[in-house]
């Protein structure tokens, strides 16, 4: 169902990519054809991996689905307040509204 695991497999092969081409392009003469091209790739590796963390960062919680979910929990605590007092009959879980997930 998750497929977390692979994800950093990926990144990991990612920024093992890119520590070896730097370790390359390091041993490597600048102005030559070959430390260029290597250069272009990194800059490829260098932009795959940050759409990649981009795209794997978890967005926060919305204010939204924060507030519906106080909206529960005060409609249960008020009704289970009122069970210390009263009976409640079958009608009044009617108003405890239900998730839509």
């Amino acid at each position: 169902m998750f497929n977390i695991a692979s994800k950093r497999d990926e990144t990991h092969q990612l920024d093992e990519a890119i520590t070896k081409l730097i370790k390359e392009i390091d041993d490597m003469t600048a102005g030559d054809e070959a430390h260029t091209q290597a250069i272009a790739s990194l800059r490829v590796l260098m932009e795959t991996r940050n759409a990649d963390k981009a795209a794997n960062k978890r967005s926060p919680v919305s204010s939204d689905v924060i507030a519906q979910a106080l909206a529960h929990l005060l409609g249960i605590g008020m009704i289970i307040s009122f069970e210390k007092a009263n009976v409640i009959t079958s009608k009044a879980l009617g108003f405890v509204p239900r998730s839509r997930s």
